[in-house]
């Protein structure tokens, strides 16, 4: 049901700013001097502009950049949602950039006026829901089937631990469970963490680095190894899976941490967080680059 309404919203503004960016193309193309549009006043700013007197001389070159700038990229883009398609979720999501740095620079250049602040914040919404369409898309399209992992729980010395919000850290910690034939058990929590809602709720903790209240079911003193997956708020371990190893971490035997996230960074800086949690001396540290429910990259930092 989210994911159908955000869908409508942002196809709204991929609409509404693409038949805009065409129709004031148009304009620009019939009457290049702006004359009859009320465009002249354009000139003003446009000839403050590098190369002015080559690009700038009429509205031609200022039309064709709307054009294929906010216009045609933002029609392309709704028609690949219609077909759900994931790069129009994307796109659809970076336009929203893409006309707030196009209004920035108007602002440069321009007068302040009200349609150019109109059109910031319609780029600013249109990249807030944007985002959030884009995440009910993968959250749809995401598959996970834990009676495929048949060598989960054969031998009972390792217990993997894991807490995941979208299901990519669930996902790997159940191929890393199933290659160990170890036990498995999910770190839960009562705080709303789904949909758009629940990533503005996470976001808030991961800035604030605070930890957010967790349990979980399992007897954590009978496993000679426990294996802990976390996904990454804001460049360091999950809310959830910090307050579990500030209850646990120092009562039971953690061998290793694998910190799954979606840049091309080692995020190494987390590792010293464990330190106000766990004794690391004897702990492996693992930075995964997860994207989309595939592990793409693991480096050992420690």
């Amino acid at each position: 049901m989210k994911k159908k309404i955000f869908k409508g919203i942002i196809l709204f503004w991929c609409f509404f700013i693409g038949i805009g960016a065409v129709g004031g193309a148009l304009a620009m193309f019939v009457d290049p001097m702006g004359v009859n549009t009320g465009m002249s006043g354009f000139f003003t700013g446009l000839n403050k502009l590098p190369f002015a007197n080559i690009f700038f001389k009429n509205l031609i070159f200022p039309g064709i950049a709307l054009f294929l700038i906010n216009g045609v990229t933002n029609l392309t883009a709704a028609v690949l949602i219609i077909k759900e398609k994931r790069a129009g979720y994307l796109t659809g999501w970076i336009f929203g950039i893409t006309l707030m740095l196009w209004i920035t620079i108007q602002f440069t250049i321009f007068d302040p006026n009200i349609m150019d602040t109109m059109y910031f914040i319609f780029g600013l919404l249109q990249f807030i829901t944007g985002y959030a369409a884009y995440v009910f898309y993968m959250e749809s399209k995401y598959r996970f089937n834990a009676a495929e992992y048949q060598n989960i729980g054969k031998e009972h010395k390792i217990l993997v631990v894991y807490f995941s919000r979208l299901g990519a850290t669930r996902k790997a910690a159940y191929e890393c469970a199933d290659k160990l034939k170890a036990d498995i058990s999910e770190i839960t929590v009562k705080e709303r963490i789904k949909g758009f809602t629940g990533f503005m709720n996470c976001g808030r903790y991961g800035l604030m680095k605070a930890e957010m209240p967790s349990e979980i079911n399992a007897d954590l003193n009978k496993y000679s190894e426990i294996i802990v997956f976390s996904p990454t708020w804001v460049f360091q371990f999950s809310a959830s899976v910090k307050y579990f190893l500030k209850t646990y971490g120092k009562k039971c035997n953690i061998t290793e941490f694998h910190l799954l996230h979606f840049i091309l960074s080692d995020l190494s800086g987390a590792f010293k967080q464990l330190n106000n949690y766990v004794d690391v001396s004897s702990s492996s540290f693992y930075t995964c680059v997860a994207r989309f429910g595939k592990l793409r990259k693991i480096k050992k930092i420690k």
